[in-house]
């Protein structure tokens, strides 16, 4: 039996921030230029799958990335799920590597593609929000397993919300990465979230979201969730063109079906515009 994650139904379930420390270096004067892989391995299931990747930090063996993870309302995540969090050093950045969804993963490090291997380490995600400061420290792997070749620091990010769940709006805890909710747009008519939540659950669908994090004047993180979906339109609309174009080409198939004896120059045509189109 797996267990859920208790979220609302509009917010997304999972969302944390990433920092790496005491990174190694292949060579001693190589400045690094890192990113963080996120890929997730479902419960009972042996193989993984790419969910997305942070920003590229450049010149620093402790990187600490602006790019969060956030995971959305409808996406099946459990306690149990594992994430594994994969450390490259950029090259080459002229080979795209920051498109890792369409790269194979590979254990060997390779430069070919402008990217090594750094380390990599795994969690689940109930090790996440159990954990008391909602943080893991985790030691970076190289690909062997055997040498530690830095840390990487998992917070848990909470917008807007207190212990109770109960929405914030005057205080930030740095540490826990708690933000207050300043102010959140969830229409044009401005109302509610909750009185426009079945609304927008009808007329967007595949939600992707997105976590920024920015340093603010005053030692503290601004954090901005940003929030994609599709028009339910998008498909809708060219579903029914394309039923419109069927029912015109049967209604003409019928109409050559009811033109009765004709030449045969035209009795062959005919067939043969019926046979194509059925």
């Amino acid at each position: 039996k797996l267990t859920s994650l208790k979220r609302t139904a509009s917010k997304p379930k999972l969302e944390f921030s990433l920092a790496c420390k005491d990174l190694v270096a292949p060579t001693r004067d190589r400045k690094l230029n890192t990113f963080v892989q996120i890929t997730v391995v479902h419960p009972g299931e042996q193989t993984s799958a790419r969910y997305s990747s942070t920003e590229i930090v450049e010149g620093t063996r402790d990187p600490l990335f602006l790019t969060g993870v956030t995971f959305p309302p409808d996406y099946p995540i459990y306690e149990e799920t594992k994430i594994k969090l994969t450390v490259y050093d950029v090259k080459d950045k002229s080979q795209d590597t920051v498109r890792t969804s369409i790269l194979a993963e590979h254990k060997e490090p390779r430069t070919d593609i402008g990217r090594s291997f750094l380390g990599c380490a795994t969690f689940k995600v109930g090790e996440l929000v159990k954990s008391k400061e909602q943080q893991l420290t985790l030691n970076l792997r190289s690909s062997d397993g055997g040498k530690t070749v830095g840390t990487i620091d998992v917070s848990l990010v909470k917008m807007g919300e207190t212990e109770d769940g109960e929405s914030n709006h005057n205080a930030a805890d740095v540490q826990g990465q708690k933000c207050a909710l300043v102010y959140e747009c969830t229409s044009p008519e401005n109302n509610s979230s909750k009185d426009n939540l079945p609304l927008l659950n009808a007329v967007l669908k595949n939600p992707i979201c997105k976590l920024y994090r920015f340093p603010s004047s005053d030692n503290k993180w601004m954090c901005v969730r940003e929030q994609m979906s599709e028009s339910t339109l998008s498909f809708h609309i060219p579903k029914e063109l394309i039923n419109l174009h069927i029912k015109e080409d049967m209604r003409r198939n019928q109409d050559l079906k009811e033109l009765g004896e004709l030449s045969p120059h035209w009795d062959n045509m005919c067939k043969s515009v019926i046979a194509h189109c059925d």
